[in-house]
C-alpha cells in the first residue's frame, strides 16, 4: 500500500504542465478576534467561524465562499488559457488592442448573449472599463487583428480557431471564434481534471 502511495506522489511530481490546486482552508476556532482572523486568513485560510454560529449558516457560508472560490480558480483558468492562444495566433501583448481583444472575448465569453451585440454592448462596456472611447476600442481589436494576421497569424488562426481562413476575419468573427475555442478547451480540461472537495 505505500509503495503505491510513494509512486503516485512521485507521478504527480513529474508532472511540471499539471497545475496544482490549493485546497480550501476553513477554520473553526473558539474565540474569535480579529487578531487571530487576520493570522488565519494571512496564512491561507478562506474563512474563519466562530464555533458558536449555527452549523447551517457555517455550511452556507461554506458553499457560499467555495463556489466564489472556484469561480475565481475558473477565471484564471480561463484568462491564461486566453492568453496563451492569442500568442499562438501572434497577437502581440505590448499592441494596444491586445488588452481591447482579451476584454472583450472574456466579457463575451462570461455573458454569451452579448456576442450579437459588439457595438451596442461590449464594446462600451470595455471602453468604460479601460478609460478610453468605443470606437477607440473597436479601432484597437481590429489593428490587433490584423496585426497578428500581417505576423504570421494567417496561419494560425484559422487553423487554431477555425475562422474561415484566405481573408482577415472581422472583430465579430475572432471574438465568437475565440469564445468559442474557450468553452471547448475549457470543459474538455475541467472535465479531465476533477477537483476534489475533501
Amino acid at each position: 500500500m505505500k509503495k503505491s502511495i510513494i509512486h503516485y506522489s512521485l507521478s504527480c511530481t513529474e508532472q511540471p504542465t499539471a497545475k496544482r490546486r490549493l485546497p480550501a482552508i476553513f477554520l473553526v476556532v473558539p474565540n474569535r478576534t480579529p487578531e487571530w482572523e487576520q493570522l488565519f486568513l494571512h496564512k491561507g485560510a478562506l474563512y474563519t467561524f466562530d464555533r458558536e454560529m449555527p452549523e447551517s449558516v457555517v455550511v452556507k457560508c461554506i458553499l457560499l465562499l467555495y463556489t466564489r472560490y472556484r469561480s475565481v480558480e475558473r477565471e484564471e483558468d480561463i484568462l491564461s488559457e486566453l492568453s496563451r492562444v492569442l500568442l499562438r495566433c501572434g497577437f502581440a501583448p505590448k499592441h494596444r488592442g491586445y488588452s481591447c481583444l482579451m476584454e472583450s472575448v472574456y466579457f463575451v465569453h462570461s455573458q454569451p448573449l452579448l456576442g450579437s451585440s459588439l457595438t451596442k454592448r461590449v464594446y462600451p462596456f470595455i471602453a468604460k472599463k479601460l478609460g478610453t472611447s468605443q470606437t477607440r476600442v473597436e479601432k484597437n481589436v481590429r489593428d490587433a487583428i490584423r496585426h497578428a494576421w500581417e505576423n504570421g497569424g494567417a496561419h494560425m488562426i484559422p487553423s487554431l480557431l477555425g475562422c474561415p481562413p484566405g481573408r482577415l476575419p472581422s472583430n465579430g468573427q475572432v471574438i465568437a471564434c475565440l469564445c468559442e475555442y474557450l468553452r471547448d478547451n475549457t470543459k474538455t480540461r475541467n472535465a479531465a481534471q476533477p477537483y476534489s472537495t475533501v
